[in-house]
């Protein structure tokens, strides 16, 4: 009778050797994570001192988390995302500094994100006010119903509507069009 030989398809072995992550602690050292959070490396914030393998059961107290990558660019499908988690694993072991990709990949998502929810957002805040008769703090109690906003963000969405509503004409010809004859 032969035995079946466990084996962890690539993915799996991606998901659980490549960072997904890395976890600032309170004295300044860094432990990386893999897609489950759980810790793979850990160095200490004095230079010098090489990055250790950490027990996946270990418990970790971070004081901040960033990201390297999204589930839509992940290293399992795609290949480019796959080379920079190898370069912040080779980097990370050898005491090289890694913010650099975890502010890339915040970048990224920030950019690809502002048009699609700045547009999401006007939408919506001009409907509200539509909706609650231009009365703007109602208008801002209700985009805040709606969405995760605070006061502020809600208030200058309701705002910026409102502005673009209010608007002068922009240019001389049509300010000239609109005023009354002499």
């Amino acid at each position: 009778m032969r035995r079946r030989r466990f084996d962890l398809s690539s993915a799996d072995r991606q998901r659980r050797e490549l960072p997904y992550g890395v976890w600032t602690l309170a004295d300044g050292g860094q432990v990386l994570f893999d897609r489950d959070y759980f810790p793979i490396w850990q160095r200490s914030p004095d230079a010098g001192v090489a990055a250790i393998r950490v027990a996946a059961w270990r418990w970790v107290d971070w004081t901040q988390q960033n990201h390297f990558f999204d589930d839509d660019n992940a290293p399992f499908h795609d290949d480019a995302t796959k080379k920079t988690c190898a370069r912040i694993l080779a980097d990370f072991i050898t005491g090289k500094p890694i913010d650099q990709y975890w502010r890339a990949h915040e970048a990224r998502r920030r950019a690809s994100d502002t048009p699609i929810a700045a547009d999401w957002i006007h939408t919506l805040a001009k409907q509200v006010l539509a909706l609650s008769a231009n009365d703007i703090a109602r208008a801002v109690e209700i985009l805040r119903e709606f969405t995760d906003m605070s006061f502020d963000g809600a208030f200058l969405a309701i705002d910026a509507v409102a502005a673009i509503d209010e608007a002068p004409p922009r240019n001389a010809a049509s300010r000239i069009k609109d005023s009354e004859p002499l």
